[in-house]
Formats: C-alpha cells, structure tokens, sequence
C-alpha cells in the first residue's frame, strides 16, 4: 500500500492529487512555503492551524477552506488527530480536462482574497468526503493514465459545484455583513503588499496608495492584527526569504536581487536582525527538505 501512495503521489504530484489523513505527515509544521497549487481542504476530524498570506486561519471537523495559488503559507499546528481530504491542482491540469476556470461562479471561488474558511453542514461535509474519497480511489486507479479520463472530470466537476454552491451561500451573506472600516484598510493593504514586497518595503508607500496616512495605516494595522504596517511588511519579506534559501535553485546573491534588496550586506543585515542568523547560516541549517503539501 505504502509503494502504492509513493506512485501514485510521483505521479499526480505536478498538477493535480488528492491527500487524505494518511499524508498527514508530509505536512510541514513551522515551515513557510509558497503554494504551486490551488487547493480545496475539507477537515473531517481534529483541527489544523495555519496563515495563509499572513491571515490566521483554524480548519476543525465540518469546516472546509481555500488555498490560493501562490499564496504565502505557514502551517502553526496539527492536532494529533487530524483528519482531511485535500484537492490540489493546477490551472494547466484543468485545461487539460477541458475545465475552465473563465465561468464565474469558479472564477470567484478561486479568486477570493477574503472569504477562504467555510462552515459546512452535515451533508456539505458529508458529501464532500464521499466525492473525495472517490476521487482519490479513482486516481490511485488510473495507474499509467490510459483509462478514460471522463469519470476523473465529473467528479472534479461536482467538487467545484458543491463548493461554488458553497461560496455562493457566504457570498450572498458576506453582501449582507457591514465590514468595519479598519478591517477593509487592512484587507486592501495585505493585497497591496502581496503584489509589491519585493520592490517596495515603505510604509508610506502603501499609506499613499490607501490614500492615507502612514502613522494611521500602522494605527490600524495594530487594532486588527495586533502588529504594525512596518512589523507586516518586514514578516512578509522575512518569510518569503527563508522560502528562497532553502530552495537549492537560489543563492545568497539570487535571493537578494530577487526581493530588491540594493546589495547583499543590507539584505544580511535585514535578515539576521529578524532571525537572529544570517542568510548563509539559514541556508547551512535548511539542507534538510521539507515537502510541500500544495
């Protein structure tokens, strides 16, 4: 069974798979990774912990949540006896399948940036489990690809259905829910960040384009998230820095160019007054790989 797993992971890995409990530990705890996949987490028992671009985010029994590609991830802890089912996949794959992200009911679901955690009802939760415990079976299955690819499809069809019927339901609650001016600031911010860390690390910067004030972006930015816009932005490039280094594809020099840092000394300064060591020990330290999940 276990060579089975290895194959059939090997296999699908690139673009599409389905994990279940028993690949709860290839989970990396403590380990930020950028995400290659979108993902769909359905928990069926126990709890799991994580940031998903630095946004907390709990997943317990019934509840199900998004993971969006490219997006920044931390996983803080796993109980002991966490269940899931897990739908990765990339958009190449689902061209494959002829599936097209373009309509908009999917095209919403898979560009969410505030509505990624779900309570589900019992049915939701039920048949989700159903269709991907199928899904995985039938997967596993599929051996060297020859078989027909139609009853893969359908089944990925029906997940993304139930899910957008999902989305459609906290949509239309999320339209009826007044956000607090603060909580939409710092929304608004996280997304800016996310498309300009590399090049830009200035406060002000980000106030401009939120059309206010450093001092009461950092304000805010307190009140909600209990850190500062400047603690923000530092942990962001921090975290995405240690995901350079540990790739064996990335040097000292590489990873400095690429977060637009002006040379390599400033950067080795950044880096070792948040994490204590310096960019060339961080590496030494992180030979060891760890996998990533999606």
């Amino acid at each position: 069974m276990e060579n089975t797993r290895q194959d059939y992971l090997s296999a699908f890995k690139e673009n599409f798979y389905v994990l279940t409990e028993d690949d709860v530990e290839k989970l990396p705890i403590q380990k930020a990774f950028r995400s290659n996949h979108f993902a769909l987490i359905v928990c069926t028992k126990g709890e799991f912990v994580f940031q998903h671009n630095l946004i907390p985010l709990s997943v317990k029994k019934g509840q199900a949540c998004i993971i969006l590609h490219n997006s920044l991830n931390l996983i803080e802890h796993i109980s002991e006896d966490f269940s899931f089912h897990c739908l990765a996949f990339t958009l190449p794959f689902l061209e494959q399948l002829a599936i097209s992200l373009s309509t908009d009911d999917i095209f919403k679901l898979f560009n969410s940036t505030t509505q990624l955690h779900y309570e589900l009802t019992e049915n939701e939760a039920a048949d989700l489990h159903a269709e991907m415990s199928l899904l995985r079976k039938k997967t596993i299955s599929l051996g060297d690809r020859s078989d027909p690819w139609d009853p893969i499809k359908y089944l990925i069809l029906t997940i993304f259905s139930d899910f957008g019927i999902i989305f459609g339901k906290y949509n239309q609650i999320s339209q009826n829910t007044n956000f607090t001016r603060r909580e939409v600031i710092v929304s608004d911010f996280l997304k800016l960040l996310m498309t300009h860390f590399t090049r830009q690390r200035s406060v002000t910067f980000y106030a401009n384009l939120l059309f206010i004030t450093p001092r009461y972006l950092s304000q805010v930015t307190k009140e909600v998230t209990n850190k500062t816009a400047g603690e923000i932005i530092d942990e962001y490039v921090i975290r995405e820095a240690k995901i350079l280094l540990e790739s064996p594809q990335q040097n000292v020099s590489m990873v400095t160019f690429s977060l637009g840092f002006s040379d390599q000394s400033f950067f080795g300064k950044f880096f070792k007054r948040h994490t204590g060591l310096s960019p060339s020990s961080y590496r030494s330290k992180s030979k060891i790989p760890h996998s990533q999940p999606f």
